[in-house]
């Protein structure tokens, strides 16, 4: 989630991008704090704003964009001055270490995007039962925590807030011997 800010803030919207293409491996271990993970996210699987999503995402995200203004921020989020999609299509995410349990986790994870490696600090919850497993990850962090700037225009007077909200949920199971 990405929320609007700045003097003419009205102007523009608050964005909610989604992807379910997120896919890679969990390596199981014991103790858990031993348990490593990668993944990956192609960039071009990002939806901005889709109508279903915005109408479950809460009161900030109840009016409905306008498909033009979907597709000029999905070109801009895509674009070199942002994500720079051209250059890294692709976002990875490894863990470097994990820490807690059994249910509740602090992993360090190491952020592959715009040709750069970030560490950021990510908070989990993690359930295993009958070979499958739930990860779900809510927290918030900053453009600069990944190496970003928000977008702006006019100065600065509608410009995306620094501070994002991300969430993701991921079910795995045990890959068949």
């Amino acid at each position: 989630r990405a929320f609007r800010e700045g003097p003419m803030a009205s102007l523009g919207h608050n964005h909610l991008i989604i992807s379910d293409a997120l896919a890679g491996t969990i390596d199981l271990r014991d103790p858990a704090s031993d348990t490593r993970f990668t993944f990956e996210l192609p960039l071009d699987s990002l939806i901005v704003d889709d109508p279903a999503a915005r109408s479950t995402a809460g009161p900030d995200f109840v009016k409905e964009v306008p498909q033009a203004d979907r597709d000029a921020t999905r070109r801009n989020m895509l674009g070199p001055y942002v994500l720079d999609a051209a250059r890294q299509p692709v976002l990875r995410l490894t863990a470097d270490s994990l820490a807690g349990g059994p249910t509740q986790f602090q992993a360090q994870v190491r952020v592959g995007l715009r040709g750069e490696e970030r560490i950021i600090d990510v908070p989990l919850s993690a359930q295993i039962k009958d070979g499958k497993i739930g990860v779900h990850a809510s927290f918030k962090l900053h453009h600069a925590d990944l190496g970003l700037t928000p977008f702006s225009v006019a100065l600065g007077a509608l410009r995306v807030r620094d501070e994002i909200e991300i969430d993701c949920r991921i079910d795995a199971e045990r890959a068949r011997p």
